[in-house]
């Protein structure tokens, strides 16, 4: 869980910091301009309710494949570690020795924690004015 979950993190922080900070936004229409990350889903929602319901649905299709019965079992080996999907489309892990493998996966999970903790922070600070230092 805290693997997918630092995931989730590293994905929301960017696209936050891309579009309230760096002014980028994506070319779709006007659903797609809010300048407040905070309140553009509920923009997008509110005007695009069955683009709302088609990312509802890929949520609860991913989720549905990773549920934790069948999760961590593998066809071969029987077993699989933790987020391990078997998805390197980028060859990033590919022909590497093992300590180099487990070396960028903890890389992964620390940059995850970072961003967990990075997220919470720009949330808090959107709930609770004045509880971070800096503006987000």
């Amino acid at each position: 869980a805290e693997l997918k979950h630092g995931r989730i993190c590293m994905l929301a922080f960017a696209g936050a910091f891309v579009t309230s900070g760096l002014g980028i936004h994506l070319p779709f229409g006007p659903s797609f301009q809010n300048p407040d990350w905070f309140s553009g889903l509920a923009s997008f929602s509110k005007e695009n309710p069955g683009g709302f319901a088609q990312i509802f649905l890929l949520i609860a299709v991913i989720e549905g494949q990773t549920w934790p019965e069948g999760f961590y079992e593998d066809s071969t080996s029987g077993k699989r570690a933790p987020g391990d999907f078997g998805f390197d489309p980028m060859g990033m892990l590919k022909n590497k020795p093992e300590a180099k493998v487990e070396e960028m996966k903890l890389k992964e999970l620390k940059n995850g924690r970072l961003a967990m903790i990075g997220w919470s922070a720009m949330v808090c600070a959107k709930l609770i004015p004045g509880s971070v230092p800096f503006p987000c």
